[in-house]
């Protein structure tokens, strides 16, 4: 399986591979997630970096990995509802145009 998955990564590096045999009857695996919040991106990455190693010094532990890679930039928009809808525009209109600059 192993060589499997480096293969199949090798094909699409941009991708998570994940390649493990099918099982059935009852469930083997303890699958976690581990979810960190806050405001301070810096102290985010960090703790999530942390979390990480931790989790990968567990023996026997198998795909650990992040899927928070890049910062985001959020923009909070509060359309005037009753000038749009004077000029014809709809929330949806106005989220269909601010999705292209972003």
């Amino acid at each position: 399986m192993s060589d499997l998955q480096e293969k199949l990564a090798a094909v699409a590096p941009e991708a998570l591979v994940i390649a493990k045999e099918l099982q059935q009857g009852s469930a083997q695996e303890a699958p976690i997630e581990i979810r960190i919040s806050g405001d301070d991106m810096a102290t985010l990455k960090q703790i999530g970096t942390e979390v990480e190693n931790m989790v990968r010094a567990v023996p026997f532990s198998l795909y650990v990995h992040r899927d928070y890679f890049n910062d985001s930039y959020m923009v909070d928009i509060d359309v005037n509802n009753e000038l749009a809808n004077r000029l014809g525009l709809t929330n949806g209109s106005v989220s269909q145009i601010l999705s292209g600059g972003f």
